[in-house]
């Protein structure tokens, strides 16, 4: 709708959805560059498996060959990295494709950064998705709030800058509750089969897609046609066609391995050993342990409230609300039984977290429309959006720091000549040297990245400062869930439980505590004299006879810290310091930090001499 002089839409929604579009964007990407040039996102799944498709020319390999994720995200980032290329080659910087691999393998930012843009305008999408559903449930300014809450929901914008699925199939999850919610509206069976084709885009992005299928579902059974005068036969029909729209895209974007290989290896699952005896559902290589834990509850319960704690409460006031729309119902029911599951799930990783959250922006949605009626209900509106938007905006000015590893590569070349510094666990990423790289070879089979770095020093190739350092992860294997650790088996031969003396054997002669939880007295695991706790139902390390999991001597350390780095002013300034993975408080994590990374503190090891 025109303005009368013809300037352009006058309707306050027009700018307002504007608003639900550029405002997303803004809060996914602004830190999107957090970490660079290394991510120091431990999980690379998506770009692994993009590479090694274009690498072997195989757009369909055996599962779990490069990842046990799903191919949907990886096929996208394809057509990327074949521009990527081709505009280099054009440019001069490389021949061909061995050239571009190589110096991918050199800088791995090149191939990170466009898959981490890609997830995160994927994700923007999702408050769009929940507006357009809330409206076809008949809401006004409630679906913009809804929308809005999603905009700013910090979990969502926190996991939309990292090249992982779970972003992304959130939005999917949301565009799925709006082809659901149309359907109920219209009853038009067009909307159902769109639901089941984005349900199975949603499980082709990943595993846990899966209960995406339950959107369609109650959509269908509740979409208020009746059953009889001939309904039942078209309603059966438009059943399997969606169903059948749901697998066709799940396996041939997702899973399409299953078509040309069969089923894979089930002995490639992730952590086979630890839950072979557990009752599980597998879906390639990625399982769900079935099991009541009550600690999960109040774990993601408390990190939930302190990232999200608008979205709880507007959420929960319209959750019954939601419940009784019958074109909101199929994905306020999704987000009750998914919260339901997870929220007591033997594993609590946060990630989780996210479908509950966007299920209750639909619920929070109906709260806002009934509250927009009283001024005491619009105070409370814009006082929850705001806290929302300054902690979205917190986050972005956060990450947007220098990563606490950043260049402290210098300040390790600066030791005396012959240290050797064994690096904790989730530490920088540093240049290594040869005998860094052998030794290190010794221990385990290098990486791609590292065999390569190798043979370059073999060929004089490598220019620049290096680090004589060990990573203490090829030493040592942590349960952290239990406080539990041991060196690695070919180690735990030769020195049992002490740490200290098998790193010393390494030639190690310094230690970089990494820490990202200084406000833990058992963090970081290596340095904590306590037992570990009692095995659980899922636990990663073998108990010993004794009934009891296994534990490192405490690392010993001589003296103070030669230098630190911290997140905030002080170790006990910032208690939690886990960005730019995942937070345990944001309400209070975010105001203690001024930067992402964990504590960094080097110490010399103690001389057994």
């Amino acid at each position: 709708m025109m303005s009368p002089d013809g300037a352009g839409p006058r309707h306050p929604r027009f700018w307002a959805l504007i608003l639900l579009i550029a405002l997303p964007c803004f809060l996914r990407l602004a830190p999107i560059q957090h970490g660079k040039p290394h991510g120091y996102i431990p999980d690379t799944h998506v770009v692994r498996n993009a590479l090694g498709m274009a690498k072997d020319k195989n757009l369909v390999p055996p599962a779990n060959k490069y990842s046990s994720y799903p191919n949907a995200i990886p096929y996208m980032l394809l057509p990327i990295y074949a521009a990527q290329y081709g505009i280099g080659r054009m440019n001069g910087e490389w021949a061909g494709a061995g050239e571009f691999g190589a110096k991918l393998m050199e800088d791995p930012w090149r191939a990170h950064f466009p898959a981490r843009v890609l997830c995160a305008l994927l994700a923007s999408l999702a408050p769009l998705f929940v507006f357009l559903g809330l409206r076809r449930a008949g809401l006004n300014s409630g679906a913009l709030w809804g929308a809005f809450f999603m905009g700013t929901c910090l979990l969502h914008v926190h996991y939309s800058g990292q090249e992982r699925p779970w972003a992304p199939m959130t939005a999917a999850f949301c565009a799925t509750g709006w082809a659901a919610a149309a359907f109920v509206d219209s009853k038009r069976y067009g909307y159902l089969v769109l639901a089941g084709l984005l349900a199975g885009l949603t499980v082709a992005m990943h595993p846990g897609g899966l209960g995406a299928a339950l959107i369609p579902a109650v959509a269908w059974f509740g979409v208020g046609i009746p059953w009889g005068d001939g309904h039942m036969k078209q309603r059966l029909k438009w059943g399997f066609a969606c169903a059948g729209a749901f697998l066709v895209v799940a396996l041939i974007l997702g899973y399409p391995h299953l078509l040309v290989h069969g089923r894979s290896d089930p002995d490639a699952v992730i952590l086979k050993d630890v839950i072979e005896n557990k009752s599980h559902f597998t879906l390639v290589g990625q399982s769900v342990v079935f099991g009541f834990r009550l600690e999960t509850l109040k774990h993601l319960g408390s990190v939930f409230l302190g990232y999200d704690p608008a979205i709880i409460l507007l959420g929960g006031m319209g959750l019954w609300m939601g419940l009784q729309s019958r074109i909101a119902r199929p994905m306020v029911v999704f987000a009750v039984v998914w919260g339901a599951f997870f929220l007591t799930n033997v594993n609590d990783h946060v990630r989780y977290l996210l479908p509950l959250a966007l299920g209750l922006t639909w619920c929070a949605g109906f709260s806002a429309e009934r509250l927009q009626g009283s001024k005491v209900g619009r105070g409370l509106l814009i006082g929850l959006a705001g806290l929302a938007l300054v902690q979205a905006l917190r986050l972005d000015f956060v990450l947007r720091q220098p990563d606490t590893r950043h260049g402290i590569e210098q300040a390790l070349m600066d030791l005396p000549v012959g240290s050797d510094v064994a690096i904790g666990v989730n530490g920088p990423v540093l240049p290594l040297d040869r005998s860094s790289l052998r030794r290190i070879a010794d221990l385990r089979d290098l990486y791609g990245r590292e065999q390569q770095r190798l043979e370059r020093f073999d060929a004089g190739l490598v220019e620049g400062p290096c680090v004589r350092a060990l990573p203490l992860q090829d030493v040592v294997e942590l349960d952290l869930r239990h406080h539990s650790s041991c060196l690695t088996p070919k180690l735990a031969e030769r020195f049992g439980n002490d740490l200290t003396g098998a790193l010393r054997s390494l030639g190690s002669t310094h230690f970089l505590k990494v820490d990202a939880q200084p406000g833990n007295p058992r963090s970081p695991l290596v340095l904590d004299a306590l037992p570990a706790d009692e095995p659980s139902e899922i636990h990663t390390l073998q108990v010993g006879p004794d009934g009891r999991l296994p534990k490192l001597e405490p690392l010993r350390l001589a003296g103070d810290p030669i230098f630190q780095v911290l997140p905030g002013s002080s170790e006990s300034a910032a208690p939690s310091a886990r960005l730019p993975l995942v937070m345990d408080f944001p309400l209070r994590d975010l105001w203690r930090v001024s930067r992402p990374g964990p504590a960094l503190s080097l110490y010399a090891l103690e001389d057994p001499r």
